[in-house]
């Protein structure tokens, strides 16, 4: 696990390396001496780090390996942890300069459109990421959907996995309303027009179709499936066609 120390030590701020310490220390119950020899520092090295701007890395490596040993899931789950908020501030500085530059006031339309397509691959590579940043990238896709029709600019269509399992919950019911209110209609504007992604207007409206097509031929009594006679009247009476004997199919 000592190549774990020497990867990761230098990505540690001043802070994450003064929490690892104390939490060692905690681990060698309170004792101030007992942390840092396992630590290979002395006691002055601790009581320098609060007037220091920051920590020399030897002092980062010697005490992230320290951590690694004394309690190992402990100090990966730390490291992972301060790994993604450290690539979600990377991705959040990236989209926003990519933002910026669509943004610009005079800017050439094929420049805004590579901009923006750079944008959208970038929130497909890090779906998982782009999550952490929903309300401030909801925001930044909407203003560059906006430009583009200023710029009269058609983009590429917003992939279905960046929306948000929650959202979509919530946007399905308008969805499913509108196609319902026109059914044969352009997806594609319908899609436009809420927002949302092609794919999810041609996805309810075959639905809803299918749905009604169904519904309509068991109402024209062109099938017969058990689970329909719930939904018919009591009255109704339905003719069952007999089946095929077969009593003798097997006789020789």
């Amino acid at each position: 696990m000592a190549y774990i120390a020497e990867k990761y030590a230098p990505l540690l701020s001043k802070d994450d390396v003064i929490e690892l310490f104390q939490r060692l220390q905690r681990l060698c119950r309170g004792n101030l001496s007992e942390a840092c020899r396992r630590c290979g520092i002395q006691r002055k090295t601790t009581y320098d780090w609060m007037r220091a701007k920051s920590i020399k890395l030897s002092t980062k490596k010697k005490i992230l390996k320290a951590m690694i040993e004394t309690n190992t899931e402990q100090t990966i789950n730390f490291l992972l942890s301060r790994s993604k908020e450290i690539t979600v501030e990377l991705l959040s500085t990236y989209l926003s300069y990519l933002y910026s530059e669509a943004m610009k006031e005079i800017i050439d339309p094929q420049y805004f459109l590579r901009i923006v397509k750079k944008f959208e691959k970038t929130k497909s590579d890090y779906v998982g990421l782009i999550w952490e940043l929903e309300e401030e990238v909801e925001e930044m896709t909407y203003n560059l959907r906006e430009r583009a029709r200023d710029l009269k600019v058609s983009l590429p269509e917003e992939p279905i996995d960046t929306i948000r399992s929650t959202h979509l919950l919530e946007i399905l019911p308008s969805v499913i309303y509108c196609v319902t209110r026109d059914i044969t209609g352009d997806p594609a504007k319908l899609a436009s027009s809420l927002g949302v992604p092609k794919m999810l207007v041609q996805v309810v409206s075959g639905a809803i179709a299918t749905t009604l097509e169904t519904q309509h031929t068991v109402e024209a009594g062109k099938v017969n499936l058990p689970f329909v006679m719930g939904n018919r009247s009591p009255t109704t009476v339905t003719e069952y066609t007999s089946p095929p004997d077969i009593s003798n199919q097997w006789s020789t």
